[in-house]
């Protein structure tokens, strides 16, 4: 293999192909490392601090005791901020929802499994929650009103 040098501006010194081939493929190396490490700091970023999407529907959540009377209320808006009052447990299966368009006028309404047949006949008639268009704090609420979706 033939050698070739280069002059260099000092005086005296040369350097070899081979030898700037080496440097730039360190180079390169160190480039791609350095990119490989920004990519995945900035991926670690997204998993410490994700970003939430407005909801698409806004929720209202009344809660009921073993005698149907009203114990809780929990409500979502479309903005995505949360509050409620009382016994808003979440896992208290004898509930009624109503779930509002954030961008039409829909409305449909769920029922938990523990809500007894009473309740799904009068539900629309006590609170309102059916005809109204977004959720509102109903005229029974008898709590503070306190920030987040549930009460434990």
């Amino acid at each position: 293999m033939m050698l070739h040098t280069i002059p260099t501006e000092r005086v005296g010194e040369t350097l070899s192909i081979p030898s700037l081939v080496e440097g730039a493929s360190k180079g390169v190396h160190a480039m791609k490392v350095a990119v490989i490490l920004f990519a995945a700091a900035v991926s670690v970023g997204f998993l410490v601090a994700p970003a939430h999407a407005l909801p698409v529907k806004s929720t209202q959540r009344v809660h009921f005791d073993a005698q149907g009377n009203i114990i809780g209320e929990s409500i979502r808006y479309c903005n995505g901020n949360t509050q409620h009052w009382g016994q808003a447990v979440e896992g208290n299966g004898n509930y009624v929802s109503a779930f509002y368009g954030c961008s039409d006028d829909s409305v449909s309404i769920t029922f938990g499994l523990g809500s007894s047949p009473q309740t799904r006949q009068t539900i629309c008639t006590i609170t309102q929650i059916c005809s109204q268009p977004q959720p509102w704090p109903g005229s029974y609420s008898v709590g503070p009103w306190l920030p987040g979706l549930w009460s434990n």
